[in-house]
């Protein structure tokens, strides 16, 4: 399936070519016992990317990958890609000082100014961050401005954490 981009998502991608990033980021912070995702399953690489590959796919976004029409006579286009490879897409830090708060924070301002996410794949990465005080791991998401604006991403970000693995996909 194909999807033109707009005028708003070529903006976001024409934008970000000229070094101004153009990812949005979205924090979750997970305390011991807290949601589908308890940090002892943050910390297991394998078990994360596992997560990744069965819950980030069922949102569209997450599987869309920017397509050039041939000889650029047109606007690019979204393909939905059948898969996603997590190690393609979800990242590990661990924090490390005396203000593991400040780290963090250091962080964040480090991924929402960085470089721009490699264009042949879908636009998105999740940061899984241990090393917080009191078992705390932080879930980071970047999400190009392109897939979904700050609104949308921050309903994504809320049906993701809520997401049954085991039930219906969510639509759009």
């Amino acid at each position: 399936i194909m999807r033109r981009l707009t005028g708003a998502d070529l903006f976001h991608l024409t934008r970000e070519a000229s070094g101004l990033p153009a990812h949005t980021i979205k924090l979750a912070v997970v305390a011991p016992g807290d949601g589908p995702l308890d940090p002892d399953t943050l910390l297991d690489p394998d078990a994360v990317a596992t997560w990744a590959a069965e819950v980030l796919p069922r949102r569209e976004p997450f599987r869309w990958r920017l397509q050039h029409v041939p000889l650029h006579l047109g606007r690019p286009v979204w393909e939905d890609t059948d898969t996603i490879d997590p190690a393609h897409h979800v990242m590990r830090r661990t924090l490390q000082g005396p203000d593991l708060d400040q780290a963090l924070d250091d962080l964040i301002g480090e991924l929402a100014g960085g470089a721009p996410m490699p264009r042949d794949r879908p636009l998105w990465r999740l940061w899984v961050v241990d090393g917080l005080a009191d078992g705390r791991v932080a879930m980071v998401l970047q999400l190009h401005h392109s897939l979904a604006d700050g609104g949308a991403s921050v309903r994504i970000w809320e049906e993701l954490l809520g997401a049954d693995v085991d039930g219906p996909a969510p639509q759009g």
